[in-house]
């Protein structure tokens, strides 16, 4: 038989418990962000050539609501992977919708 007070203090976590499961969170989190500031530095630099490529006002417009639905679906997809951290369920939320 247990002593119940050892069931008790094993239960407890400590501060650097506490603080570890935080770091953690943050550090996928600084990495998630991280991917996502590299891929749209990259995409950005793609974005200026392919604008300068466009001859004429058509084109360029054209190519100009393209990037920016990339880039807004870029942002939608990075907010349900940042928030999806927190609550698994947010696949079926709004941000999952765009």
């Amino acid at each position: 038989m247990t002593d119940p007070s050892d069931a008790a203090a094993a239960a407890m976590q400590t501060p650097f418990d506490l603080w570890s499961a935080w770091y953690v969170n943050a550090t996928g989190m600084q990495a998630e962000w991280l991917r996502f500031a590299t891929s749209v530095w990259l995409k950005d630099a793609r974005a200026v050539a392919r604008l300068a490529t466009c001859a004429t006002p058509i084109e360029l417009a054209s190519a100009q609501a393209a990037l920016a639905q990339e880039a807004l679906a870029d942002w939608f997809e990075l907010q349900r992977k940042v928030f999806g951290e927190f609550d698994p369920d947010i696949a079926g939320s709004a941000l999952a919708v765009a």
